[in-house]
């Protein structure tokens, strides 16, 4: 199934699931949309860079990542019931490497030039579904799951070329909260630790109505 078709069957999932609130319960929170904006650390495209150039250390060309933004993130949620909320998050997140080549001077001191960058930098739009174990005014205590697409748009400039070498690449991804928790009435902060696309931990600020 190509990366399309999942997107199709995980909007038409949304669908299914909008028109069919009514029957996730019958109270409902006095506030029911949530709109979250937040920042990530170490996300699996990070991680995967990071030890893919820790095969480098050992050769004569080496790769490092210099700068790392993101993910950065909004979100939105929608409560379907007291325990279930639906939406949709998008994140972005780039990746700056250098490739250096190591040698040695006539006195044996290592010398670093550096022949090329890379920077890729990565979006995603994902549907995703919270369910809440502790929903009170103030605390809510929340997992979750995200599956989308996410693409990448690698630009890889070597050092005797003015021009960058870009690509695009799409593939299904996704987000797996462990566990979050926000805290506020209408206005407040929210932190959460889970697997994927937006980080080990994200934290941010979320607003209701």
């Amino acid at each position: 199934m190509g990366p399309n078709k999942l997107l199709v069957l995980l909007l038409c999932g949304i669908l299914l699931l909008l028109s069919g609130q009514k029957s996730w319960g019958q109270e409902m929170p006095s506030r029911r949309n949530f709109v979250q904006v937040g920042y990530g650390a170490l996300s699996l495209q990070e991680m995967a860079t990071r030890i893919g150039n820790s095969f480098t250390l050992f050769y004569p060309v080496q790769h490092r990542v210099h700068q790392v933004i993101g993910p950065v993130q909004v979100s939105y949620h929608r409560a379907l019931s007291e325990r279930v909320s639906l939406g949709a998050v998008a994140s972005y997140t780039s990746i700056h490497s250098v490739t250096e080549e190591l040698s040695q001077d006539q006195g044996g001191q290592t010398q670093t030039t550096k022949v090329g960058e890379d920077r890729p930098s990565y979006y995603t739009i994902m549907p995703t579904v919270q369910y809440h174990w502790v929903r009170s005014d103030v605390v809510k205590l929340y997992s979750g799951i995200s599956l989308g697409l996410l693409v990448a748009q690698r630009d890889r400039r070597p050092e005797q070329s003015d021009e960058d070498q870009r690509r695009f690449i799409s593939i299904p991804f996704g987000q797996l909260t462990v566990c979050g928790v926000r805290v506020g009435r209408k206005v407040g902060g929210y932190l959460e630790g889970g697997l994927g696309a937006h980080g080990l931990l994200t934290g941010g600020v979320f607003f209701c109505y």
